[in-house]
């Protein structure tokens, strides 16, 4: 059985690696416990309650989302021209998608179809305009602008309702219940305020012994600790540690390696929380 390296409680969690094409469930004790191929390089895997798994992927064949069966027997199947890194399962089988060419969050049914379409702003174009979306509780769109710097919130036909500046190179955000957000840009964790204001930070000299790299998903948990991914892309694989937890207090809960198995850990889901009440944003 394939065993990662864990220093301190580890918690079970679900994760995608991006150079291999693959979806990894680790338990307690750090064993791979299940392991399923993903169409394309993914940015974004979900265990749903169903026991489905859900993934957004790039490929040279077309870009889009998926969900399946434990076996990989597909369930819903959408494909789009737009590079895709950002997907969440919603109520009722639906899924939230985020499209960047087309600078566009899209609404996906169970079977597939296309049911509403979001704009989104960006002054860039391609590959920077979007990293992660999420709608949130209250039924507003955030995203994360990587090529803008910025953070926008939108209603649900794409007017801007809030919007703050960034650190450069952002990937992933979750909001908190009193409304601050929480993002990964490079090599920092920030948390804003609702007047866009950095609270808080977690930079990469806070804990040199992880290598950080690249910030790119994260899980805040119901205590309010974070789970995040050190990615280890564009050369940088082997060199850090890809996974860890961090508390209020900097303190480092966990972390977990596995270089003999893993490449480019992209995304994280904790399984011992529920997906659908801490604020990775998933829609009740």
């Amino acid at each position: 059985m394939k065993k990662a390296h864990i220093n301190g409680l580890f918690k079970p969690i679900l994760t995608v690696d991006s150079a291999r094409c693959t979806i990894i469930n680790f338990n307690q004790k750090g064993e791979v416990v299940f392991e399923l191929p993903t169409y394309g390089a993914s940015f974004e895997s979900w265990l749903l309650g169903t026991g489905n798994y859900l993934y957004c992927y790039l490929s040279s064949k077309g870009h889009g989302i998926q969900v399946v069966t434990p076996e990989n027997e597909i369930i819903t199947d959408y494909k789009t021209d737009s590079e895709v890194f950002s997907c969440q399962p919603l109520d009722n089988g639906y899924v939230l998608v985020g499209e960047l060419t087309e600078k566009r969050i899209t609404i996906i049914a169970p079977n597939g179809r296309l049911e509403k379409i979001i704009p989104v702003k960006s002054a860039t174009s391609g590959h920077e305009v979007m990293r992660s979306a999420r709608k949130l509780r209250g039924g507003e769109y955030l995203v994360v602008h990587p090529g803008d710097c910025v953070i926008r919130q939108y209603d649900g036909i794409g007017t801007v309702l809030w919007e703050a500046k960034t650190r450069p190179n952002t990937f992933g955000a979750v909001e908190r219940k009193n409304g601050n957000i929480i993002y990964t840009s490079q090599t920092a964790l920030v948390e804003l305020d609702i007047s866009g204001n950095e609270i808080w930070t977690f930079e990469a000299s806070d804990a040199p012994q992880l290598g950080i790299h690249w910030l790119t998903g994260l899980h805040l948990l119901s205590n309010g600790n974070i789970v995040v991914c050190n990615w280890l892309g564009h050369g940088m694989e082997g060199t850090g540690i890809p996974l860890f937890e961090v508390n209020n207090e900097k303190q480092i809960i966990w972390s977990l390696a596995a270089h003999e198995f893993t490449s480019n850990l992209a995304n994280v889901q904790a399984l011992n929380e529920n997906p659908y009440e801490v604020a990775t944003n998933v829609m009740k």
